[in-house]
């Protein structure tokens, strides 16, 4: 007499063996490597310009980004050395909106983890605080802060990185008039923003708020420099930015912008259905993983990943797990 069971499989149901896989095979993709090799030679080739009007003793300040970018240390030490060389007194500000646990010590700790900015490494004080002057509202009502020390300096230097943004999509993106509003707002400007963005575009805010910080008598803009990287992470560009008007500002911000979406690195496939992504983490984006590589940013199509499997955090990212509700599956230890 046969087994009675209740697992009774037929062949639609019964497991897959080994021979029924399909062939599997590495694949390795080649992004550009386009690359500035000569980080100083580039900040004092794009900003020499732009400070030459600034007269000895004048209070610069230059804005700190919390976010880990290639070679931005290098970039703040030339600027430091060129205003220097003017007899300017330079100073660091973070521009970082509320990170650091929006404190003042917490944003500075934020510049010497992420990027080993302190004051002996690029020879200048660095003034942190969360204190902020509004100057200025939106038609939509937004009130647009700046960092006081920023606002009180007699002019100041904004760097960043441009490159898309993972939660909106517009002609400028994460860069120099990012930073101006949110970055530049401190706590204030951040969580009024954020607030807003529930019923306004970010993007249009951020349009509209640097243009009245561009149009204010202070603080006062003196210049702007825009990295833009590689796939690999690398500095590709170093390139000036003009601050003299709002409408200068964008175009070329958005022609830089651009240029970053060329170089962003892309998956092999437009459909797929799974990715196994080894680490997140806010060192990798600020969204964990990039919205723009796996395809789930609003406006995008493809990619078109079916299920993401998320295995484990970077060690940078301390264990922010921000982004992980893009993952489908993930581990229990991940969780």
């Amino acid at each position: 007499m046969q087994n009675e069971t209740r697992f009774r499989l037929d062949e639609a149901s019964s497991g897959l063996g080994t021979q029924h896989a399909p062939r599997m095979f590495a694949l390795r993709q080649t992004f550009s490597s386009v690359e500035e090799s000569d980080i100083p030679a580039a900040v004092r080739r794009e900003l020499g310009s732009s400070i030459n009007g600034i007269a000895p003793g004048a209070r610069i300040a230059i804005t700190g980004s919390s976010r880990g970018i290639s070679n931005f240390r290098l970039a703040v030490q030339t600027i430091v050395t060129m205003l220097k060389e003017r007899g300017a007194e330079p100073f660091v500000v973070p521009g970082m909106g509320s990170h650091g646990g929006a404190t003042d010590e917490g944003q500075k700790s934020v510049l010497a983890d992420t990027h080993g900015i302190t004051e002996e490494s690029v020879g200048c004080p660095i003034l942190s605080s969360m204190e902020t002057v509004q100057v200025g509202t939106t038609a939509s009502g937004f009130p647009v802060f700046q960092d006081k020390h920023c606002y009180d300096a007699d002019g100041v230097i904004a760097i960043n990185r441009i490159k898309p943004h993972t939660s909106f999509t517009e002609v400028v993106e994460s860069g120099i008039a990012k930073m101006l509003v949110i970055g530049l707002g401190k706590q204030a400007g951040a969580s009024a923003i954020h607030q807003q963005a529930l019923r306004i575009p970010m993007g249009q805010m951020i349009l509209d708020a640097s243009k009245i910080i561009i149009e204010a008598p202070r603080p006062k803009l003196v210049g702007a420099i825009g990295l833009i990287e590689n796939a690999s992470k690398e500095t590709a560009k170093v390139a000036a930015l003009p601050v003299d008007s709002h409408q200068a500002l964008i175009e070329a911000e958005s022609a830089l912008l651009k240029e970053a979406y060329a170089l962003l690195p892309r998956l092999p496939f437009e459909d797929i259905d799974v990715l196994i992504v080894d680490e997140i983490g806010k060192n990798v984006s600020g969204a964990g993983m990039d919205t723009n590589v796996i395809g789930r940013k609003p406006g995008l199509t493809t990619p078109s990943i079916q299920c993401i499997y998320v295995r484990g955090l970077t060690e940078e990212t301390h264990g922010n797990a921000t982004g992980i509700g893009h993952a489908d599956i993930m581990p229990r230890r991940l969780l």
